[in-house]
């Protein structure tokens, strides 16, 4: 079936004995009304070069994705083989409480056009999350919730298609009550999903997974079944490493009273059939509040994982570090990492580039800006300051950004993307930025996958941007410009 067909799903229960199952049937019908009122939503969108307070020239100025009213959710964001970065977040606040899932993707010099794949009413895009994911055919997977405890929707395309919204399948439902989402693919194509259940009866963290590309998922399996009393997971990650081995992490908030708990990990050595015992990070100390907003993130480089969180008591948060080089069967001790610098603006990013090197960007002070750290060789650079939001406590922000919701990817090795909210209740705006690194390994785009045309079988390659197809013992060459579909 091609990516851009759609398949219907049929949604599994959590106390049923019955696997999660995702029936697939291509269907050609497509969602026209939600995806007209999708483009009439995004109508005033447009790409705009943000006030720039770049301190490193090295960086890119900020770029505007969202529109500037309404409330852009924070971005979920992968790089894929093919010389693609993909952005996928919610747009609320629009009138008659309507929104959407919107999507753009980066080729390295520019972003295209953001544009909405599924609308529908939402309260709150601080409360409805993003995940996307490529496999190794080219298609990319995107899941997001639309409620705090679901539903969780699905929806796909080709890389090389997914600048045009008529080429994505119909957004359909897994049935999962999920609040936070995050989906990985694996060298042979496998996804996985983690999720977690934080507004719910049962709250914890549930891990699923898919070997056909998403016809049909696994039975959830829950990951903490000894969850404490009162505890709602809150923050969760999920990475796979170079010998498709997954590592988790979550963090744990008491919810009635807004307060971060302990940090977990959990391993699965054999793509998620069993998983190692849960593993604690890190506990609240003689201060209650000192992981009120710990927020952890995770990064792989080969068989190391790295877990960084802000810890401390605010508002004089700083980072705490824990490291495995054996894939999660041990961790070294805790340690402070990034010296006096601290803050917490609720999310920070972690990458790794062709060369093996981890990269952060994070939100610290002071100076109050972003600052990117590069591990590698055992140890971390001095954070540097690329993009200044004060100078000081008394330094009013005016005009600049100020950066919270971070994530960061790397695309082909070595460009460096970032993305941003601002912050507030109201009109909160996303942004991009990016920078190439010189001294990281360049990674080619691979050739776009690209199905044969229907009923006839023909050959088809994408090779640096020339579409390839034989026919009839005849080669036929048709300049479709670089990693586009035809």
């Amino acid at each position: 079936m091609s990516p851009g067909t759609d398949r219907r799903f049929e949604p599994g229960r959590h106390d049923s004995g019955r696997s999660l199952m995702v029936a697939s049937r291509t269907r050609r019908r497509a969602s026209w009304g939600r995806l007209a009122v999708s483009a009439i939503l995004l109508s005033v969108l447009r790409l705009q070069p943000a006030t720039a307070q770049v301190v490193d020239g090295q960086w890119s100025a900020p770029v505007q994705l969202s529109r500037s009213r309404g409330n852009a959710g924070e971005a979920a964001m992968v790089a894929d083989l093919f010389g693609y970065v993909h952005a996928v977040w919610i747009q609320d606040g629009m009138p008659n409480s309507h929104g959407f899932v919107a999507y753009a993707r980066f080729d390295g010099n520019n972003w295209s056009r953001p544009f909405g794949l599924d609308s529908m009413k939402y309260a709150d895009s601080h409360h409805r999350w993003t995940t996307a994911a490529v496999d190794r055919h080219g298609v990319l997977h995107v899941i997001w919730t639309s409620g705090q405890s679901g539903p969780t929707n699905y929806s796909r395309v080709g890389v090389g298609s997914s600048i045009s919204r008529s080429k994505w399948s119909s957004p359909t439902r897994l049935g999962l009550a999920a609040y936070k989402v995050k989906l990985v693919v694996d060298r042979k194509g496998g996804l996985h999903l983690l999720y977690s259940q934080f507004y719910d009866k049962s709250p914890g963290v549930y891990y699923v997974h898919s070997t056909d590309g998403g016809d049909e998922w696994s039975r959830p399996i829950q990951l903490d079944p000894a969850i404490p009393a009162g505890y709602a997971p809150y923050f969760i990650h999920l990475a796979v490493d170079e010998a498709d081995e997954l590592h988790a992490i979550w963090h744990y908030y008491l919810p009635e009273k807004t307060r971060g708990r302990s940090i977990h990990y959990r391993h699965s050595a054999d793509s998620g059939t069993t998983w190692a015992p849960p593993v604690t990070l890190a506990e609240p100390g003689e201060s209650d509040d000192e992981l009120k907003m710990a927020n952890p993130v995770l990064g792989v480089t080969g068989r190391e994982v790295h877990v960084i969180w802000a810890g401390g008591r605010p508002p004089s948060t700083c980072r705490y570090e824990r490291i495995s080089t054996d894939a999660g069967v041990t961790w070294q001790a805790a340690h402070r990492v990034f010296g006096d610098l601290h803050g917490q603006a609720i999310s920070d990013g972690l990458a790794t580039d062709g060369s093996g090197r981890i990269h952060f960007i994070g939100q610290l002070r002071w100076p109050q800006g972003l600052y990117e750290a590069t591990y590698a060789n055992g140890v971390w650079s001095t954070p540097s300051l690329f993009y200044l939001i004060a100078h000081d406590a008394k330094d009013p922000i005016r005009e600049r950004i100020h950066a919270h919701r971070i994530n960061a990817v790397v695309r082909a090795g070595n460009q460096l993307v970032t993305t941003f909210t601002t912050l507030g209740a109201n009109d909160t705006v996303l942004y991009a930025m990016h920078r190439t690194m010189d001294d990281a390994d360049q990674l080619p785009a691979l050739p776009i996958p690209l199905p044969p045309p229907p009923d006839r079988g023909w050959p088809i390659w994408v090779l640096g941007g020339v579409c390839v197809v034989v026919a009839g013992g005849v080669v036929l060459w048709a300049l479709a410009g670089p990693g586009a579909r035809t």
